[in-house]
Order: structure tokens, then C-alpha cells, then sequence
């Protein structure tokens, strides 16, 4: 059996499952769960991915058909009106159990951004469903009203055979076999790494609907997107040798380029020579795992998102972590301004943002260092 914990506020919308509290007539809130909560998946065959985003979980299940996403936990009136929970439905749903994702479609991988989700499948096609004010969702056609955004797996356009896909604020990236990316949606801070005309009709945001090269000769083996729906979002990419390139938005220093250049389309190298393994690009800050499996990260550090035991100043180079840790898996928030991690020996640790419980240390408490999430 294979389970899935999650932690962080459950207020009103069951966010982590069935084991919220349910909300009642009058009830102003749930319970906000500050540990974490073993969500149980008996009745299906194997979870085998998680991905989050704002207000909302999506998991594979493998069964003997395949693999099929299912909703773990559905958002609150705003969510659900943009459609990230690709359930086929145009009404607003609140579900404390998982729900299917419409269409029946069999994926490989998951990414979910802060209000839209990407499955790829084994063809290398991908499908987008949720908010596309700024193309992010890669059909074509970006629209203003949420009532319009597709609430149900939509084809991204272009013909593409992806082996990676990230979704993240405003925009999502892929790559290809070769190692050539792609990214589409907004490019308001040159996050597509490539110019672009203004396309949509949320406002006058240079963007692309659909999947465009990034110009540059660099090859990925690796490539996120990170950043919020509005503002700033960046880029980032690892090459096979591990070193890193970022571009977009450098407002809080998240490009780790060691300058306070605001933007830049162009794919410019991390400083400070470290290889690294892997890489995660949140809500204006970055974070990547060494090869040497030691976690950095750069860029916002309002809530000690750095993880350096300092907040307030932001980091413009990668900063090591503290508290020695030697981990496996990194993963910056692209919603709320935390990070967390998996040590070697499968502990998770968090850092950060921690107003809502996201940290699932028992507490309300923001941290500058790493703490261990509690166990169940």
C-alpha cells in the first residue's frame, strides 16, 4: 500500500482530503492540520506521482488500464471557478475525497502549477487543463473569463514529443529529447526566453499560446518554471553537466546570477560554480540540490525561504542550507513562500512561510532553517 501525506490549512475547502474537517452551516472554517495527515488510498491500485498546487493535489494511480490523475483535494470558490481541477464540470465543486480528472486520458507525469495542471502521456503529447488568461494552457487560445478556461484536459498545439513538462505561474516549459526547450503563456518578464507579441486579452502581457523555442544553443536535461500568476516568474533549466541557467524575473535575486538585473530572456549561467542534480523554482526564489546532495537556494527571503537561518534579505547567488542536510529532492512553492525537502534517509524537512501550517511542524511559526515535519 502506497500513501500520500499532506499537510497545511484545511479551512473550508478540504484541501488534504478526506480527513478535513467538514464545514457546517454557520461553521466560519475547518481545522488547520499543523502535522501531517496520512491521506489513505486503499480503493486504488497504486498512487504512483503526487503534484500540488494552489488549492488542490493531483495524483497517477496506476491501475490495470494505466495510469489515470485523480484529484486528491478540490479549492475553494476561486479555484475551482478556474478550472485547475479538470473534473469536466462547469459548476464549482468542493470534494473531500479524489475525484477523477475527465477525459480518461493515461499519463506518465504530472506538473501542477498555481492554477493550472499538465499531464504528459506516453507519446510525449501533453494535455493542460485550468486558468488560461495567459495561454499558459498551450491550445491556442488564451482567454479573459474564467467561465471560458477548459475544464477538462486540453491538447497542447505544436506537435511536440516532450520528456519533461513544468508548469508554474503564468507560463509552462518543456522539453524534448534533444534537450531543446519550449516554454508558452505569459512572457511579461521574459520568462518564454524568447520575444514575443502580446497575445492575450487579460491586459496588455506579451505572451504565447502556444510552445515556443527558447533561443539559446544551451541544451537541458532538466527545466522548471516557477514564479505566481501575476508579476515576476522565472526560468530555470540544468544541463547535463549540471550546471544552471535561470531567466525571467530577477526581482528578488531568483536567477542567482549574482546581479540585481530585473530581467532577462536570455538564459544566463547561476554563479558560484556549484553542479547540481536538481533543480525547483518557486513564488520569487530557487532552490536546487547539489551533486553532492547539499540544498541552496536564492532569491526571496521574506519568511527565510533561503533557509540560511536569516530572513529579510534577499540572496542574489545560490546560499547553502542549514543544518547539514544531505538530501535526495528539493521543491520550492510556486504558491506559498516555502520550501521543502527529502533527506537521504526519506525525512522531510521545511522551511520558510509557514501562516497557514504549510511547514507541518506543529506550529504557525515561520523558520529561517529547516525543521522536521512531524510524523502522522
Amino acid at each position: 500500500m502506497v500513501h500520500a501525506g499532506c499537510w497545511r490549512r484545511n479551512r473550508v475547502t478540504h484541501r488534504i482530503g478526506h480527513w478535513g474537517r467538514r464545514r457546517q452551516r454557520g461553521d466560519r472554517g475547518g481545522e488547520r492540520r499543523k502535522d501531517r495527515t496520512r491521506y489513505d488510498n486503499r480503493q486504488y491500485a497504486r498512487d504512483t506521482g503526487l503534484a500540488s498546487g494552489y488549492n488542490r493535489a493531483v495524483t497517477l494511480m496506476r491501475t490495470s488500464n494505466g495510469r489515470f490523475p485523480l484529484l486528491l483535494g478540490s479549492g475553494r470558490t476561486g479555484a475551482a471557478r478556474l478550472r485547475q481541477l479538470g473534473v469536466g464540470s462547469t459548476s464549482l465543486i468542493f470534494s473531500s475525497t479524489p475525484l477523477p480528472v475527465a477525459g480518461g486520458l493515461r499519463f506518465t507525469a504530472l506538473s501542477a502549477g498555481v492554477f493550472h495542471t499538465c499531464g504528459r502521456r506516453a507519446d510525449g503529447s501533453v494535455f493542460c487543463w485550468g486558468n488560461n488568461s495567459q495561454g499558459q494552457i498551450g491550445n491556442g487560445l488564451p482567454r479573459q473569463f474564467a467561465d471560458e478556461f477548459p475544464h477538462s484536459p486540453s491538447r497542447v498545439l505544436g506537435g511536440l514529443a516532450f520528456v519533461e513538462i513544468s508548469a508554474g505561474g503564468g507560463h509552462t516549459c518543456g522539453l524534448v529529447s534533444s534537450g531543446a526547450a519550449y516554454c508558452w503563456g505569459s512572457n511579461l518578464v521574459g520568462q518564454l526566453g524568447t520575444p514575443t507579441e502580446i497575445c492575450t486579452t487579460f491586459g496588455s502581457i506579451p505572451c504565447s499560446a502556444v510552445p515556443i523555442l527558447v533561443s539559446t544553443d544551451l541544451l537541458f536535461s532538466h527545466i522548471v518554471a516557477g514564479g505566481v500568476l501575476t508579476g515576476g516568474s522565472q526560468t530555470c533549466g540544468l544541463t547535463a553537466a549540471g550546471q544552471a541557467y535561470c531567466w525571467g524575473s530577477n526581482e528578488f535575486g531568483e536567477l542567482g546570477i549574482g546581479t540585481s538585473l530585473q530581467r532577462t530572456m536570455t538564459p544566463m549561467v547561476v554563479v558560484g560554480g556549484l553542479a547540481f542534480s536538481s533543480i525547483s523554482a518557486g513564488a520569487g526564489h530557487t532552490c536546487a540540490v547539489s551533486q553532492e546532495d547539499i540544498p541552496a537556494c536564492w532569491g526571496n527571503n521574506a519568511f527565510g525561504q533561503t533557509g540560511d537561518g536569516t530572513s529579510g534579505t534577499n540572496r542574489i547567488r545560490p546560499t547553502i542550507v542549514q543544518e547539514g542536510l544531505e538530501v535526495s529532492s528539493i521543491s520550492a512553492s510556486t504558491a506559498n513562500g516555502h520550501v521543502c525537502t527529502v533527506t537521504k534517509d526519506g525525512a522531510i524537512y521545511c522551511w520558510g512561510m509557514n501562516t497557514i501550517a504549510q511547514l507541518g511542524d506543529g506550529t504557525t511559526t515561520n523558520r529561517s532553517v529547516p525543521v522536521r515535519v512531524r510524523d502522522p
